[in-house]
């Protein structure tokens, strides 16, 4: 702290503003706490997700598509001959859709009546923090202190991201000119939603991996039809390839890669996105002043009810470690919000869904297949096509499916995953279904309404129960 600087009490400090930072600053508001937000970035109310991340991302998905469905539309009697990408449009476009959020989030915490403030913050003890503004700096103690920091783009030990011709996520979602080529180095989901967007965008994608396949968290069949897909649309894979070094030039930038066996090649794109992870923010907050613990790879380590081992901080979201989403964040956000008020609540969500933008998405919950036969679990599964589907044909959609995996005796629910169109709108019934621990007989009795990609999830469910009408029937029904 600096010696003579002032400082100020309140009930809750939240230290980070994205989707849990505010959620949680306003529960707690709503509770009668006295509230302080601090933001680190003057123009970063929202955090990451809002400014560089989901938001902007389904943009720009969303407008890479409509380019796409433009172009690619003459077996459904549409000809479009003069379809261009003006990319400064659709950055204007973008950035309406950040502004227009984020002074709704700043209204709502305006209303109920949290304290904004924009410095970086630091811990000088458990209960009091020290905040550098942009010409001053200030002091801040309270009773209870929220992390809500979220995380940033990981580091690749090769190259260094320079913002310009080698740049992570935050700058790919903000660039002016569509390059000619892209390198995407990684196989997570950022890296395929990237991957779809920019091919469709007019670059020539080139997804390099160490792994043999991309997506490696997910189902090996998913994996496999994402591939697939994605050649269709003219992606190129590079697997079991490692970057060992970059050269920049103004043609571009030259990778040199290696195989598992060490042969060596060179490839030159025009970018480069490095999308290999994301680490907590937490190395500049001075937790060493605190009794904060963190695991091995810096995430903070928390319990049920977000409270760390200090007893006066509180952490949540990607701060926390996986899952890694907006939406884990904001329900921890309202526990945490609740916890400081003196509510007895917990995180208590039995599932957590996850959604990858691609095209087609693919959405997720639950008990997966290849985890249950990972651990020996007995699972009985059903799987319906969007191919035999009537509105995903209506709508030229007919990739992808809807799998249900149940108790075999039970049949109560416990999992599901969804490659298809309006996967990230549907995986929800599927969600509420393992909370209420719902059986497929729950389900199947449950009318449909017809043609809708959404009964899908139906049949999945009478596929499992082994009495599917629009599928050859199973031999035996579970």
């Amino acid at each position: 702290m600096v010696v003579g600087e002032m400082t100020e009490h309140v009930d809750v400090a939240v230290v980070g503003s994205g989707p849990g930072g505010y959620v949680a600053a306003i529960r707690a508001a709503q509770l009668g706490k006295n509230v302080t937000l601090i933001e680190m970035d003057p123009l970063g109310l929202g955090g990451i997700c809002l400014h560089h991340g989901c938001i902007p991302s389904k943009a720009l998905i969303h407008t890479a598509n409509l380019l796409w469905e433009c172009t690619h539309a003459k077996e459904q009697g549409i000809t479009v001959s003069l379809a261009t990408l003006d990319m400064e449009k659709t950055q204007a476009f973008k950035q309406k859709v950040i502004d227009q959020l984020t002074n709704g989030i700043k209204s709502l915490c305006q209303k109920a009546g949290v304290d904004i403030v924009y410095g970086k913050a630091s811990f000088v003890s458990s209960k009091e923090l020290h905040i550098e503004q942009e010409h001053d700096t200030m002091g801040l103690t309270a009773d209870k202190i929220i992390i809500a920091t979220g995380a940033r783009e990981r580091e690749h030990p090769a190259i260094a991201m320079d913002d310009n011709q080698i740049v992570s996520s935050t700058e790919m979602l903000s660039l002016k000119k569509v390059p000619s080529s892209l390198a995407i180095i990684g196989s997570g989901y950022i890296a395929m939603e990237m991957a779809h967007t920019f091919q469709k965008f007019g670059s020539q994608v080139t997804v390099i991996h160490r792994s043999p396949a991309i997506l490696t968290n997910l189902d090996p069949k998913i994996a496999e039809m994402k591939t697939k897909l994605m050649k269709e649309f003219g992606v190129n894979f590079a697997p079991n390839m490692e970057v060992i070094a970059s050269k920049k030039s103004k043609e571009g930038v030259d990778l040199t890669l290696q195989t598992n066996d060490g042969q060596k090649s060179t490839f030159r794109v025009e970018k480069v996105l490095v999308a290999v992870g994301r680490v907590p923010l937490t190395d500049q907050l001075g937790l060493e002043n605190t009794k904060v613990e963190r695991d091995e790879k810096g995430f903070i380590l928390v319990d049920e009810k977000c409270q760390t081992n200090d007893n006066h901080i509180l952490a949540i979201g990607d701060v926390t470690g996986e899952p890694q989403l907006a939406h884990r964040a904001m329900y921890m956000g309202k526990v945490a919000g609740e916890v400081v008020a003196g509510l007895n609540v917990a995180y208590d969500a039995t599932v957590c869904p996850a959604v990858m933008y691609s095209d087609p998405e693919v959405a997720w919950v639950g008990l997966q297949e290849k985890d249950a036969l990972k651990v020996g679990r007995q699972i009985v599964t059903g799987k319906f096509p969007f191919s035999a589907n009537g509105r995903a044909l209506g709508a030229n959609q007919p990739e992808g499916y809807i799998q249900v995996m149940a108790d075999p005796l039970s049949h109560v629910i416990l999992g599901g995953v969804i490659i298809g169109e309006h996967a990230s709108d549907m995986i929800s019934e599927i969600a509420l279904a393992i909370e209420c621990a719902l059986k497929l007989e729950d389900v199947a009795g449950t009318i449909h309404p017809h043609p809708t990609f959404n009964e899908a999830w139906l049949e999945a469910c009478e596929d499992a129960l082994g009495k599917c009408v629009h599928l050859p029937q199973k031999k035996k029904g579970v």
